[in-house]
């Protein structure tokens, strides 16, 4: 949605845990194909796994000075994308909201 509403030339999906591409995979992937730019949402608003993002973004900024780090705080209590969120929770665990 980001690619397809925001008019970026493109967005690079990472992950900071277990799936790859990493947080330092992606910002050097997007560099390496000529990014002049490399914006790092953080969806994440507390916890291990924001920590972690922030020190992976912080340790890739002293390679690339053009990577900057944008936290989605404006999302927090944002109804219609907790209940995706949920949804797709309990989809990944093989349930539904409706409990079937």
């Amino acid at each position: 949605l980001l690619l397809e509403s925001r008019g970026y030339g493109w967005v690079e999906a990472c992950f900071v845990s277990l799936v790859r591409p990493g947080v330092p995979e992606g910002i050097t992937r997007c560099v390496t194909l000529g990014a002049k730019r490399v914006i790092v949402v953080l969806y994440f608003f507390t916890g291990v796994l924001a920590k972690r993002i922030v020190e992976q973004t912080q340790a890739q900024t002293s390679l690339f000075p053009e990577v900057e780090l944008l936290n989605a705080r404006h999302l927090r209590g944002h109804t219609p994308v907790h209940a995706v969120l949920q949804k797709r929770s309990w989809e990944a665990v093989g349930g539904s909201l409706s409990g079937e």
